[in-house]
């Protein structure tokens, strides 16, 4: 059996519980990232720029790249073979 059929069944293995689980931790990470912005816990601290800073300036085209982050949330569940790891 080659890599991608063995990745492919991987995936497939349970498939429903992979969904919902996915869907529920998606939607927790989300909820209280959304939560934790609208709602202040703490007194807010303006971090000052540092030296570092100052030398990246900001690229507005790579804001695809930072956000591409979130794909890799959920990899590890999918690539599971069975409930017990």
């Amino acid at each position: 059996m080659n890599r991608v059929n063995a990745i492919i069944l991987r995936i497939r293995s349970n498939l429903w519980l992979k969904l919902v689980l996915g869907a529920v931790l998606t939607g927790g990470i989300w909820g209280t990232y959304l939560f934790l912005q609208r709602h202040v816990l703490f007194p807010v601290t303006a971090m000052p720029a540092t030296a570092i800073d100052r030398m990246i300036p900001f690229a507005s085209g790579t804001v695809y790249l930072y956000e591409s982050l979130w794909l890799l949330m959920p990899i590890a569940p999918w690539l599971m073979g069975s409930i017990r790891g």
